[in-house]
């Protein structure tokens, strides 16, 4: 996504599946893989649970390509998928952003994944 950008997210989660057949499901369908897995670390904020209470979020991401402040919508779904506007952009100063949230009375947690 480019820096300032309003995607839309679609989301399939697979639990208690058998991850070997899914692999090989993907190749066939000619999967491609757009970023390498990487650690992360997830800070969400919300005030007063607002954000929560309308499904939505506002996350900030660290990994090894950047550090990244995303808000997500809220979800619905369409046959089975997850799908949610998002708005991402590319933050400079993570340490700023999170003094700047903290000032403007948004509760943090940190999300580990």
């Amino acid at each position: 996504m480019s820096e300032g950008a309003e995607s839309i997210e679609r989301e399939l989660k697979f639990p208690d599946v058998d991850l070997d057949a899914l692999r090989g499901r993907l190749i066939e369908c000619e999967a491609e893989r757009i970023t390498a897995s990487a650690l992360e670390e997830n800070q969400l904020f919300d005030r007063n649970n607002e954000l929560a209470e309308s499904d939505s979020l506002l996350r900030l991401r660290m990994d090894s390509q950047g550090t990244w402040l995303t808000f997500k919508g809220p979800a619905r779904f369409e046959d089975g998928v997850k799908v949610r506007v998002e708005h991402e952009t590319k933050v400079d100063d993570a340490a700023q952003l999170d003094s700047l949230m903290d000032r403007a009375a948004y509760d943090e947690f940190v999300e580990g994944l």
